[in-house]
């Protein structure tokens, strides 16, 4: 049985990315810790590179079915310590004992080969109250897609949907511009907004051709979330 030392803030953070794929694999590659997940869909992914003492379990991966559940049997009993061995992971206080069973890497959905959009062509800063405001419009007016407008200075985010008239637009000062940038526009599915790690400051950047990212770094955890154009407005949200 070997002891398992783990950072919390990124054990916490991997349980919030969980509203995107339940499913988490952990990976060791050039001496970190990797996570590569995407939902069902395939419409959102993330990456989480962290240092390897940030969770230090034994063998190059690591996977746990209902990532949710695992976080929070830990905070049930107000974990002290956890131990691997075998196929489980043994959660242990001063008086309880917790066996999780840990999942076969193969059997979970699989991770996506990359999660990168490449160079980008203009970005801007989203901090908390900006995700706060987005995401309280997204529930009011029921947004299902958020246009992203660039108009040669500003970039402006449109929320709406199909099914109505009801919208909401904020309005953004770029912070890097490609040269020669003209002006674009492509939607993108509104609920990225509610799904990515709340209480964080990002970084979103834009790729003209219809690819977002928002990406933060925060004491050696570097998150990056990816997104894509919706190709048809009005069919199925295929992404919920």
């Amino acid at each position: 049985m070997n002891q398992i030392m783990f950072n919390g803030d990124y054990l916490r953070l991997i349980k919030n990315l969980t509203t995107i794929q339940p499913s988490i694999i952990f990976e060791k590659e050039d001496n970190k810790i990797v996570v590569k997940r995407a939902n069902d869909s395939k419409s959102i992914g993330f990456k989480v590179v962290v240092p390897i003492e940030y969770f230090t379990f034994e063998g190059t991966r690591l996977a746990i079915k209902d990532f949710n559940g695992f976080y929070q049997a830990m905070e049930a009993f107000g974990v002290s310590s956890i131990f691997g061995e075998d196929n489980k992971i043994i959660i242990k206080t001063k008086s309880n004992k917790i066996n999780y069973v840990l999942s076969s890497p193969e059997a979970l959905v699989k991770s996506p080969v990359t999660v990168n959009i490449g160079d980008t062509d203009i970005s801007f800063n989203l901090s908390q109250s900006d995700i706060t405001e987005i995401s309280k419009a997204n529930s009011l007016i029921k947004a299902m897609y958020a246009g992203i407008m660039f108009d040669g200075k500003e970039i402006i985010l449109r929320l709406f949907n199909s099914s109505h008239q009801n919208s909401f637009d904020k309005t953004f000062t770029p912070v890097s511009i490609s040269s020669g940038l003209q002006n674009f526009d492509f939607n993108i599915y509104s609920k990225v907004f509610s799904m990515i790690p709340s209480g964080e400051d990002y970084l979103f950047s834009i790729k003209k051709t219809g690819s977002v990212s928002l990406t933060f770094n925060k004491n050696n955890i570097d998150l990056i979330v990816v997104t894509g154009r919706v190709k048809k407005i009005g069919e199925d949200d295929k992404g919920e």
